[in-house]
């Protein structure tokens, strides 16, 4: 991932992973007074209900968002904010989560405050940089419309602007819909020997599958699974490129914004929602503290938690978000996350703990140490 090419104000690229942070003292990051909605007042300004000066927004005239997210898909995103903000120029800083946080960090540091907006996929660096008082304290009108599970604790910091869920995949052409698994469990099987695929040990998607599984089914279940001699892969694209050239019969860990661009191409593969429940990344989205365009932060921050700003995401097709507001609808044929169970950790700092037994673990099952 690379920064888009119209900021002047990017710096290197950070090389750490967010398992090794450095820890610049939260004096450094913290907020002057924590600035919480301003004056209260909201107002609607093209549908969206905003808690944010609208003209001053556009006074400011930009803002710049940190993010996990590709850059086909950001370039869509901002494009769509851009349609009923035109007076306000938009633009991103691309990286994965570990590297965004490490440079995210170093400007800080540096009393250099870059970033209006910052988004994660990693829940354990959110708060990490919530507790360094990272966060502008904002709470937005659009609050009502997501369970408080959906928000930080406390409120007012960063929101799950949306999830991708993994499930298991399936070879429509090599395996039967009667054959094919129908829950976790069903993955121990000797058939998919040397045929079942899985993600690396630096996926944040497979550590969150390795935890909750291993919360459901014990340390057995993923024992047993390493006797099938499986392979890991790095992304969702060799994932399904992989099945559905039927170099594989089963992906273990199928991400729902990685099977659909394939289905839609009507690629030979079937998606299965395990009877036990998905597991779920949250992308965590909040106002940077000190942003420099406070005010153009607090208005994207409500036009993507809003109808408008979730429908972007979940049609983006470089995205495919599912959307956690109440009563959204979803795409065709995508999980309905209200009747489903969504597999996340009940305790978030035991599972972020549990990091360098999974690097172990999952390294030993893919024969790397």
């Amino acid at each position: 991932m690379r920064d888009k090419p119209v900021s002047r104000r990017s710096v290197l690229k950070a090389g750490a992973s967010a398992i090794a942070l450095p820890f610049f003292g939260l004096s450094l990051l913290e907020s002057d007074a924590h600035a919480a909605s301003g004056t209260g007042k909201v107002s609607v300004v093209n549908g969206i209900a905003t808690g944010a000066d609208v003209a001053e927004a556009e006074r400011e005239g930009a803002l710049t968002i940190y993010t996990h997210d590709n850059i086909a898909g950001m370039s869509g995103i901002c494009a769509d904010f851009q349609k009923l903000f035109p007076k306000i120029d938009t633009k991103y800083v691309s990286l994965q989560t570990g590297n965004l946080y490490t440079r995210l960090l170093a400007e800080r540091q540096a009393s250099r405050y870059l970033a209006d907006i910052v988004q994660f996929s990693d829940i354990g660096v959110a708060m990490d940089f919530q507790k360094r008082g990272g966060y502008e304290e904002y709470h937005s009108p659009q609050d009502k419309n997501y369970k408080p599970q959906y928000l930080s604790d406390p409120a007012g910091y960063y929101f799950w602007i949306g999830v991708s869920v993994a499930g298991i995949a399936y070879n429509s052409k090599l395996v039967s819909a009667d054959e094919a698994p129908r829950d976790w469990p069903d993955l121990i099987n000797p058939k998919w020997k040397d045929r079942i695929s899985f993600k690396l040990t630096s996926s944040g998607d497979q550590f969150l599958e390795w935890y909750m599984l291993r919360q459901l089914y014990g340390d057995k279940f993923w024992q047993s699974i390493s006797e099938l001699k499986i392979k890991g892969f790095n992304s969702f694209v060799q994932l399904f490129d992989r099945l559905s050239r039927g170099d594989d019969l089963i992906c273990g860990i199928a991400d729902w914004q990685g099977y659909e661009p394939y289905h839609l191409k009507n690629a030979p593969v079937n998606f299965v929602i395990p009877k036990s429940g998905v597991t779920a990344i949250q992308f965590l989205n909040g106002i940077a503290s000190k942003a420099p365009h406070p005010q153009a932060a607090r208005l994207f921050s409500d036009w993507v938690r809003s109808d408008v700003g979730q429908a972007s995401y979940q049609t983006n097709p470089h995205m495919f978000y599912l959307s956690v507001r109440n009563n959204m609808k979803r795409p065709a044929g995508a999980p309905n996350l209200d009747e489903i169970p969504v597999l996340v950790p009940k305790d978030v700092q035991k599972f972020v703990a549990s990091r360098s037994t999974y690097n172990k673990e999952w390294n030993a099952m893919l024969g790397l140490i």
